[in-house]
């Protein structure tokens, strides 16, 4: 019985040429034209050929790549071709996966996942700081060269309907827009207008509380007023956390999030609304207040991440101590009171946490450090409520670098 094949599939079996004959002879196909077919339509979730009835094809001995144009192709792994700027081949090619640098912020949009950091491409393709994935392929924000923006992007948060970037860019989409702008999954838009839209320095983190986004980074102005590195903007105008020259916090801001009816902000700074606030405040509309009371408010380093889990307050940084007592890198907050992850001088991790996420019941870890809770967990980890487990086992637990970010899609 004669089977139809299509020319892309051909391509994909490593044949050229009068192979493609002697091939088509050997097995009774049937050629059908030149009809075009999405690799899509060829291709199981997972990546591998979809099987036919008689068992399917085969790409052992073979690597996908692409051509000087684009287009997918395979060829025999020991003719393994890489390509240049100018089209031509060299050694080593193959389709690469993900972006070509790290990624600093996960966000979820109109049901795709937006990633963004310090890279320019996505699976091979231009993707300017930020781009997105639907589960099965990876696309830019805008077309040509003036897609996404033109420096790194740190923070990302929904808010309104549209999708909020924060970073190191002073354009978004080609046009003007000051470390903040907004996609509406169509188009660019800024927070402002003019030459003060946005704000004047780096941002860093995002959030919603009430109907309002608020913004924390580097910055002493938004809107061009003064804003001590943190603003809110109600999505059509700027305003601070207080007010006077003692509005906001004294150094970078970091992370905020929502617990308990108040705005946590964490970060650098060891001041908030001109009062003692180490590295860590709250805000609850109207005022600032510390963590806790006395010298040892706080705790004694950076914070970079903070999470809602179990009724709890999760802060992670570089710090070693919590409201004065030992808390290695992680510690929790209860609406009064400090406590650790753990007991002991195990409690915690032995380096940086950098982000944090609640998945499946449990808080799940990430940043520099290489165990937790005294046991090896290579930069991420999970913690139930009461103890430490890795992700994976043996050596080769969890990722061999620095976790930068973390959010859940599509389960």
């Amino acid at each position: 019985m004669k089977k139809t094949i299509y020319v892309l599939l051909m391509a994909l079996l490593g044949c050229s040429g009068s192979a493609w004959a002697q091939e088509i002879e050997r097995s009774g196909v049937e050629m059908k034209g030149f009809e075009q077919k999405s690799v899509r339509e060829i291709l199981n979730p997972d990546g591998a050929l979809r099987l036919d009835r008689d068992g399917g094809y085969s790409l052992d001995g073979y690597a996908l790549q692409l051509d000087a144009s684009g287009k997918p192709i395979a060829r025999p792994k020991d003719e393994a071709q890489t390509q240049n700027s100018a089209g031509s081949w060299g050694a080593g090619f193959h389709l690469p996966n993900g972006v070509d640098n790290p990624v600093n912020a996960l966000a979820v949009y109109n049901n795709e996942l937006y990633v963004g950091g310090n890279f320019t491409q996505a699976s091979g393709a231009s993707a300017n700081y930020i781009a997105r994935w639907n589960g099965a392929s990876w696309s830019a924000l805008g077309t040509g060269s003036g897609n996404g923006v033109n420096n790194d992007v740190y923070a990302l948060a929904v808010y309104n309907g549209e999708l909020y970037v924060g970073g190191e860019f002073t354009s978004a989409g080609g046009a003007s827009a000051n470390y903040i702008a907004r996609w509406n999954g169509a188009s660019w838009n800024t927070l402002g207008t003019g030459s003060t839209n946005g704000v004047n320095l780096g941002v860093r983190a995002l959030a919603v509380y009430n109907g309002e986004l608020y913004v924390g980074g580097g910055f002493t102005s938004a809107g061009g007023a003064s804003a001590n590195r943190i603003a809110r903007w109600n999505g059509t105008s700027w305003n601070t956390l207080g007010s006077g020259s003692t509005n906001g916090v004294n150094s970078f801001v970091e992370a905020l999030a929502v617990y308990d009816g108040e705005l946590y902000v964490g970060g650098k700074f060891t001041q908030a609304g001109g009062a003692s606030a180490n590295y860590i405040a709250r805000w609850n509309g109207t005022s600032w207040s510390a963590l806790g009371t006395g010298s040892t408010n706080g705790v004694n380093s950076f914070v970079y991440a903070l999470a809602v889990y179990n009724g709890e307050l999760y802060v992670g940084g570089g710090f070693t101590s919590a409201g004065g007592a030992s808390a290695n890198r992680i510690a929790r907050w209860n609406g009064a009171s400090w406590n650790t992850l753990g007991t002991g001088s195990t409690n915690g991790v032995n380096s940086f946490v950098e982000a944090l996420a609640v998945y499946n019941g449990e808080l799940y870890v990430g940043g520099q450090f290489t165990s937790a809770g005294g046991a090896s967990a290579n930069n991420i980890a999970r913690w139930n409520g009461t103890t430490w487990n890795a992700l994976g086992t043996g050596s080769g637990n969890g990722v061999n670098g620095s976790v930068y970010a973390l959010a859940v899609y599509n389960g």
